[in-house]
């Protein structure tokens, strides 16, 4: 495989190098295994791909399987070469690198904390300390971010699970199961202040009886007796109406199974149907749409249930790959049925002032930009001509590549790609 390189391991101040036929090897699975488990929060760990950094790698245990497995530093995935398993789009290649500034802190043993905008833990029922009064503190504007929003926390939950990332070897095995599988595993590592997200993250579970509608209920259930916030990420039910009607009174999903009843409150529907049009759009015409709601928990008369206080909506391809626009949605598609290597950025929270490309190819001589222009109106053909400065500049006229979808947005108008290394 490509994509998996030498691992170096120091343990007790003693280094061995492990091969790639050594991790993936069937042969040596328990071998590899007994490694990990000896390495598991004791040794210092570093990839052999040929990026540049540090490239620090984490062993983490799965309960539910009892394995162990490789995963990279958090934030740490533009360190690795376009080639590694390990790989994401560095911080100037998506919003995290312009959105997040004292929003995302790493910790020396490579968790993340990070600052929502909504805290997890309810506090409406918490006494303020008696204390004297303060004046007020005038301070200078900054430029930090002060919290994350939803579709961030979606986001950056989404690159750490690997999901932004396409290769041909992925055909096939994306499975819905598994992709939310890596969602729980990327929530593992990262704190909401003094709270550990994966146990307050409610995942679909397509079966009442599954291991992960269990989990589900275990996790509403401890959330209740704390007063803790939970944060559900699942897909949206398939597109009628009828649910489109409901929704401003109840949250449609699919993979329910072991989450309590949802309830919308009010006005929560109609800001997210204004706030991600693209996605609802997406939604009614039949594409993946995920949802991602922060819910407070209640005891009712005859059972639990929940109150959904924020949420955003991000759409998907079939292969879990994001994407912002109908257009955006022709090229994956096409990149994917052309067997090609590719990566898309994701924005955070960060502002339309920030240029991210649409998507990064990655099996080209130098990875290479494309960007999709959709619109045709004044303000954003002036961004379009500042893009397209920014791109040569850059990169050079040559060095990324662009579709005018706006002037005809048929799969058939759209240029040929850059041909693959």
């Amino acid at each position: 495989m490509n994509d998996v390189h030498p691992v170096t391991i120091t343990l007790n101040e003693n280094t061995r190098t492990y091969t790639a036929v050594f991790q993936t090897g069937e042969h040596f699975k328990i071998g590899w295994q007994s490694v990990l488990k000896s390495a598991y929060g004791r040794a210092d760990l570093r990839c052999g791909c040929k990026g540049r950094g540090e490239k620090r790698l984490a062993v983490k245990y799965y309960e539910g399987s009892d394995s162990y497995a490789l995963a990279r530093f958090s934030l740490s995935g533009g360190q690795h070469a376009a080639d590694c398993q390990y790989y994401s789009a560095s911080p100037v290649q998506s919003g995290e690198g312009g959105s997040t500034t004292g929003v995302i802190d790493q910790r020396p043993d490579g968790s993340i904390k990070i600052r929502l905008e909504i805290a997890m833990l309810e506090r409406g029922d918490v006494d303020a300390p008696a204390g004297p009064s303060r004046p007020p503190v005038n301070r200078a504007p900054s430029i930090r971010q002060a919290s994350m929003k939803l579709l961030g926390l979606l986001h950056y939950l989404w690159e750490e699970a690997g999901l932004n990332h396409w290769k041909p070897a992925f055909t096939g095995k994306r499975k819905a199961s598994l992709a939310y599988w890596w969602i729980n595993n990327a929530a593992d590592d990262l704190w909401a202040g003094q709270v550990k997200l994966v146990d307050n993250l409610l995942l679909p579970a397509f079966g009442a009886e599954t291991r992960e509608a269990e989990r589900n209920r275990l996790r509403a259930a401890a959330a209740l007796a704390d007063k803790r916030r939970l944060i559900v990420i699942a897909p949206l039910a398939s597109f009628t109406q009828e649910r489109f009607s409901e929704m401003g009174e109840r949250l449609k999903i699919s993979g329910f199974h072991g989450m309590p009843s949802a309830y919308m409150k009010t006005g929560v529907w109609d800001s997210t149907v204004r706030r991600f049009a693209n996605a609802i759009a997406a939604w009614r015409s039949g594409h993946g749409t995920v949802a991602i709601a922060q819910v407070e928990i209640k005891q009712g008369q005859k059972s639990v249930y929940a109150t959904v206080i924020d949420m955003a909506l991000m759409s998907i391809t079939a292969e879990f790959v994001p994407v912002d626009s109908s257009y955006e949605r022709v090229v994956a598609d096409l990149l994917v049925a052309q067997g090609r290597s590719f990566v898309k950025p994701m924005r955070y929270d960060a502002g339309a002032d920030l240029v991210l490309p649409d998507f990064i190819l990655t099996d080209t001589t130098h990875e290479m930009p494309m960007e999709v222009f959709g619109r045709a109106d004044e303000g954003y053909l002036q961004r379009q001509v500042e893009k397209s400065a920014y791109y040569d500049n850059r990169y050079g006229p040559a060095g990324w590549w662009k579709w005018e979808a706006a002037a005809n947005g048929d799969a058939s108008t759209v240029p040929p790609f850059p041909a693959a290394r």
